[in-house]
């Protein structure tokens, strides 16, 4: 892009008035007159890299665009005294031209702004440089002159049809792109045709040695045939090697623009060919309507020279020479056309007529040739038409992909911050228009079951005629519903912040199926100058009071003395107050039955042991009086009476030694049956902290909730004591005293959260029983599949007083919530499960302090425990197979070992292969202590039986886990007992050897055996690795032989035609190194007839291939070059050296990683296209489609943990569309340690492997 202003004088740079940047830079030229800022700006969404030219208007960087990833020429108008009006103004002209421009040999304009008060554009960067550059005066071989000039043209043409004119073109303005392509650039000083110029009449604009005369002239309507001779000029630059005019100065190369013809090329250069100057020379015409009319009939004429055809353009005649040559020599031709006019008479009128005829079949034969050009020009024209039609749909394609990978980051966005409101706007923005491909896919599918709302709604009517109103606005206000969710009880606590203890000034009861007030409670007041402890009946028909009513007989009313208690119930339906039970001697805790026929008295305060009494209406004494006992320096207090009053919630306090701080040492919680005879039952749950966990009953008291752990809930059956599920929300603030609710199966729970309500319904079981709890770091019941849901709150702010009271039925199926605003709503959890699909399912495998290890193969786990964890003695290893597409447990088992256990499960979750370790007893020579290293394959139905075993060696199930490979390395017995390499097939399904191979050492090393699913035994070896000492090993070539498994003859064998590279595997402290070669990893087509590897090279590029799975034979090969991300313009690439991973795609789709790309190929022959920003991809899935992929991620490898990342793309863009990250859960001392890592698809149900578990993110679409 030019930077040239208008012109009044000429410049001090020799004439031409530009200034080039340098060779390589691939910058635009500008104008040298004005100083250059020194200082890199700064540009919102750029990161400037370096400055590569300035000019009169501006100055040019190389900058990267953050958005994109991209190097681009960021171009900023000057400031300050370096930049006038009329400079802005055509900076602002520069922009509007360039942005109606799009052309392949034109530089694309990206985007156009303003930072810290200066405008600025960004562009394509082009880093060849310019032509002028290229230029050192040596003449250009002819037809690579034409070949250079047609894109130009046709590119001038592309600006022609849009009314727009360059006025500036020149080898300057020409930028080359690495491969040599041209490009225009710096419309600068461009002109739209029909509207008012940025100069005034008389400038002149542009360089002198690339002008017509009628620019050079001032003329002001300079139209498209300016730039027809400006391209005539390069032209003939190229050919000869000089431009066509070079005065002296600036005045002296206009003047000869005016008045002279430019020497014929021929003079020059003798054996150019006589078409290329005569098209030349036709550019350079003095007069506008004698050049091509158009730039399009240049480049024609050009492609016609090149093909070899006749051209149009014919040279100029000897007649119009000699006009030529007297109108710039009117003396010198009069005196000579006075002494030929005689002669000139005599011999025209005798060949006039000759002459005539000649010109006349002449111009038939032109005529001829020119009606056959127009007909293949007119073709050119049409095909150019449908070009553009066709670029204009993938450009229409491309903003519509782009629009709508906005909305849907956007959209997710909104969903992790709970605005439902505009998540489901941008949702309904993405639905496609009449006429439009639909681009929704998985990821809306899973946005959209995040919006699912309640089923019903209502309002209690706050402000009824005869009651007393209810502000919410002004006063604090507490709700509570009955158990079955049909009566609501509002408290109003005034202006003071609502909380027991403090003064109730009014209350009501209200029906919530009408809305309607039942009655007003005045009975509820409180004052606050004596002790009160109310308990509501969960069917809200009666309160309990505990108050100070009385000081000792004697005492007068305030003074010194004990205080008396009593205890008064409310009926809330009639208002009577009844006081059935005789009065206390201590600050008592009441709870009342449903029906107010029973009630449960404790003390307040601590004691040295639990004191319950259980009181039934219309009886003087207490029918059960508890009294139990506190073992040590403990205090116990009951924290917490069941619903209906049969089981009591005791806190035990350990209390500190003298000398030391004051306060707790810690909790501990025990659940004791009150109903009959005084029974404890556990948990004995210790809770090391200065207070005690909330607790909440399940409505009919068979369940109840707890916090028992830094981010989880337990649920426990009151009957057994024994905890029954484990809980972790989302947000652990929910973990609050009144924050949770649950049915009294235990299988849902209801917890407050500030962003709504959350449900978890527990949908699987992961120990169904008979697991040994004594082997596993977690308790059986520790783990769970649940699935959790924000039931939405009715806008979107964050308060959290809008669901300040809420209630689940007893059979979980209903709940209804309450908003600060007197509305409620009301959700049908049994009427369908789409609800509680709208947060991830999780399948919890491990807690806190444990480590359950999981193995993924497809909708199979295996999971285990680590050796020695709980039990040092150990003598027996568990396992457990889970279904994830059932969502149980299918099996669990024990296998002896004494030392380390772990295990794979095959494909079809039949069989499992179990690596076992065991101590080997202490013996007096060294050699024979240690342990004894076994692997083991059991039928999953039958795990105590071993299918077939084996020693010292390594094992593994083949792809689709019919077979089992077994690779291992012999030692040399002797000198005539060389080492060997041994390799044994087993059939999986009952222990047949189906095939051996043994491989002598020196001959070659093994590397890597498998079994294709075609049946095939694939063995691949690499020669011996023995590098001079000090010396860097060489890349090794491969070769893999394919063998009959059941014959073991050779189908064929393959070596891939690059080198594997070798590593050392010892690490830094090893006295020598251990060189082997980067093995292959094959991946398998979903038939298992296609077998694909890959190799990643030293430069970064990817090559990969695909061969037949059952005899080698070749079938594709891919290919992608070293990905220029993060890397500088000249910088080597990132070495990422080696193997790698891949898998295939529906439709012929493959995809490869690479680092921290993923690179995927639409089919053979396509072009790849990179998925970037993952730091250690792991693995890939496709959905059935194949327009979206999922690629797992995680950070921080060197642990073994670490967060994970999902990524969905949309394909074939590689649009990332959203990011669902998965924090690494692992505390202590089970952060460390490896596990098996992938991410599948069982229909629209993403399953991720995590280090605790699974996850599962439902895509699947909401019924209507």
């Amino acid at each position: 892009m030019s930077d040239e202003n208008t012109r009044t004088q000429p410049p001090d740079n020799g004439g031409t008035g530009t200034f080039s940047a340098p060779e390589g830079t691939g910058t635009f030229s500008g104008r040298a007159e004005e100083p250059t800022p020194n200082s890199r700006p700064t540009v919102p969404g750029y990161e400037i890299l370096e400055p590569v030219g300035s000019g009169g208007m501006g100055c040019v960087f190389r900058a990267r665009q953050l958005t994109t990833n991209r190097i681009v020429a960021v171009k900023l108008i000057l400031a300050g005294e370096f930049a006038g009006a009329a400079a802005r103004d055509r900076f602002r002209s520069e922009i509007e031209t360039t942005a109606k421009l799009s052309h392949p040999h034109i530089v694309a304009l990206y985007e156009a702004g303003a930072a810290d008060g200066r405008a600025f554009l960004s562009c394509e960067f082009v880093p060849g440089g310019s032509l002028a550059a290229r230029l050192d005066g040596t003449p250009w071989e002819a037809k690579r002159a034409a070949r250079l000039l047609v894109p130009l043209a046709q590119a001038v043409a592309h600006a022609h049809a849009a009314k727009i004119v360059h006025r500036d073109l020149k080898p300057a303005n020409i930028l080359l792109a690495a491969d040599g392509t041209p490009k225009v650039a710096d419309f600068g000083i461009a002109k739209q045709l029909g509207s008012e110029s940025h100069t005034y009449t008389g400038a002149i604009l542009g360089t002198p040695s690339y002008m017509p005369p009628e620019q050079a002239g001032g003329a002001k309507a300079v139209g498209a045939p300016a730039d027809v001779y400006a391209l005539g000029a390069i032209l003939y630059e190229l050919l000869t090697g000089r431009p066509p005019f070079k005065g002296a100065d600036f005045l002296a190369t206009i003047d000869l623009v005016r008045t002279q013809d430019p020497v014929a090329p021929h003079v020059l250069q003798p054996k150019l060919p006589r078409d290329i100057e005569t098209i030349c020379l036709k550019c350079l015409q003095k007069d506008p309507a004698k050049r091509y009319p158009t730039a399009d009939a240049l480049a024609a004429d050009l492609g016609r020279f090149l093909e070899g055809r006749p051209i149009v353009a014919r040279p100029v005649g000897s007649v119009e020479r000699g006009w030529r040559w007297t109108k710039r020599n009117p003396a010198v031709a009069s005196l000579t056309g006075a002494v030929l006019l005689v002669l000139a008479i005599g011999t025209g009128v005798a060949s006039f007529f000759a002459v005539r005829a000649e010109d006349r079949a002449r111009d038939a034969t032109d005529s001829a040739k020119t009606a056959a050009a127009r007909e293949a020009d007119a073709n050119r024209e049409r095909q150019r038409a449908d070009d553009e039609r066709d670029n204009l749909r993938a450009q229409r394609e491309k903003t519509d992909a782009l629009l709508y990978a906005a909305q849907i980051y956007q959209a997710h966005a909104a969903a992790l911050e709970d605005r439902t409101t505009r998540l489901n706007q941008l949702l309904d923005d993405t639905r496609p228009q009449p006429g439009r491909p639909d681009r929704r896919g998985w990821e809306w599918h899973y946005l959209r079951r995040l919006t699912h709302s309640w089923d019903s709604e209502g309002k209690l009517d706050l402000t009824a005629p005869g009651f007393a109103t209810f502000d919410p606005k002004r006063e604090s206000l507490e709700w509570m519903f009955s158990a079955d969710g049909t009566r609501a009880l509002v408290l109003s606590y005034g202006g003071v912040p609502g909380r027991l203890g403090r003064p109730i000034t009014r209350a009501g009861l209200f029906d919530t199926a009408t809305g309607r007030r039942i009655r007003e409670v005045p009975e509820l007041k409180t004052s606050s100058d004596a002790f009160q402890y109310t308990n509501f009946g969960t069917d809200l028909r009666y309160v309990a009071r505990a108050e100070a009513h009385q000081q000792e007989p004697g005492v007068p009313p305030g003074g010194a003395g004990k205080a008396r208690y009593r205890v008064r119930m409310v009926n809330l339906d009639t208002g009577a107050v009844e006081t059935p039970f005789p009065d206390l001697d201590v600050q008592p805790q009441v709870w009342v039955a449903p029906g107010g026929n029973r009630v449960v008295i404790s003390p307040a305060g601590p004691a040295k042991g639990p004191r319950i009494e259980v009181w039934e209406r219309g009886r003087s004494e207490p029918a059960r009086a508890i009294l139990g006992p506190s073992p040590g320096d403990t205090t116990a207090i009951v924290g917490w009476i069941s619903p209906d009053t049969t089981i009591a919630v005791v806190v035990y306090t350990e209390t500190l030694a003298k000398g030391k701080s004051d306060g707790p040492a810690g909790n501990r919680l025990e659940l004791w049956d009150i109903a009959g005879k005084p029974v404890r039952r556990g948990p004995s749950h210790a809770w090391t902290s200065d207070q005690f966990p909330a607790c909440c009953f399940s409505p009919g008291g068979q369940m109840v909730v707890m916090r028992d752990g830094p981010r989880t809930h337990g649920i426990y059956d009151t009957r057994t004591g024994l905890r029954v599920g484990r809980w972790e929300p989302r947000n652990p603030t929910s973990l609050g005293w009144w924050g949770h609710r649950v049915s009294d199966d235990g299988r849902r729970i209801a917890t407050a959260d500030p962003n709504g309500l959350v449900v978890a319904d527990r949908i699987g079981d992961v120990l169904p029983g008979g697991f040994p709890p004594a082997r596993m770091s977690t308790h059986p019941d520790d783990v769970g599949v649940w699935r959790s849901a924000v039931l939405r709150k009715p806008s979107d702010s964050n308060s959290y007083q809008l669901f300040p009271a809420f209630v689940l039925t007893p059979d979980g199926r209903r709940l209804t919530a309450g908003a600060g605003d007197g509305t409620y709503r009301t959700w049908d959890l049994g009427q369908s499960t789409d609800w509680a699909t709208s947060w991830p399912e999780r399948l919890r495998l491990r807690d806190e302090i444990g480590a359950a290890y999981p193995t993924a193969r497809g909708r199979w786990v295996l999971y285990f425990s680590p050796f020695g964890r709980n039990d040092p003695l150990a003598r027996s290893a568990p396992f457990g197979v889970y279904d994830a597409l059932r969502r149980e447990t299918v099996r669990t088992f024990e296998v002896a070992a004494t030392e380390h256990a772990s295990g794979t499960i095959s494909p079809d979750g039949k069989r499992v292969l179990l690596w076992l370790r065991d101590r080997l007893p202490p013996a007096p020579a060294p050699p024979h202590e240690g342990s004894s290293v076994r692997w083991s394959v059991r039928a999953v139905d039958e795990p105590l039986r071993e299918l077939v075993g084996g020693s010292e060696s390594s094992a593994a199930f083949s792809d689709d886990g019919r077979w089992v490979i077994e690779s291992r390395l012999r030692g040399p017995d002797s000198v005539r007992d060389p080492p060997s390499q041994t390799v044994r097939v087993y059939r999986a399904a009952d222990g047949h050897l189906a095939r051996e191979v043994r491989l002598d050492a020196h001959d070659a090393a093994l590397a890597r055996t498998w079994v294709t699913p075609a049946g095939a035994l694939v063995i691949s070896t690499h020669p011996e690795i023995h590098p001079p000492p000090d010396k860097k090993p060489e890349p090794v070539p491969l070769t893999l032989r394919f063998h009959d498994i059941e014959t073991g003859a050779v189908r064929g064998a393959w070596s891939p035609p690059a080198p594997y590279p070798v590593r050392d595997r010892n690490t830094d402290a090893a006295p020598s190194p251990n060189y082997a070669a980067d093995l292959p990893l094959p991946f398998f087509s979903a038939d298992g007839r296609k077998m694909g590897l890959s190799l990643v090279a030293e430069d970064g590029s990817v090559r990969a291939w695909v061969l037949d799975a059952a005899t080698g034979m070749p079938e594709a090969e891919f290919s992608a070059p070293p990905s220029a991300r993060d890397r500088p313009v000249g910088a080597p690439p990132r070495p990422i050296w080696g193997v790698s991973r891949g898998a295939f795609g529906p439709g012929g789709r493959l995809a490869v990683w690479a680092g921290g790309d993923l690179v995927t190929w639409t089919g053979p022959g396509a072009a790849p296209v990179r998925l970037t920003g993952h730091d250690l991809g792991t693995s890939v899935a496709f959905s059935a489609d194949g327009r979206r992929a999922f690629t797992l991620d995680t950070t921080d490898p060197g642990s073994g943990g670490g967060q994970q990342t999902l990524r969905v793309w949309e394909l074939p863009g590689g649009r990332e569309l959203i990011t669902l990250r998965i924090p690494d859960e692992r505390t202590g001392a089970s952060a460390g340690g490896s596990v098996s890592r992938d991410v599948w698809l069982e229909g629209e149900r993403l399953h991720v492997m995590t280090p605790t578990g699974v996850r599962v993110f439902d895509g699947t679409p909401l019924r209507k």
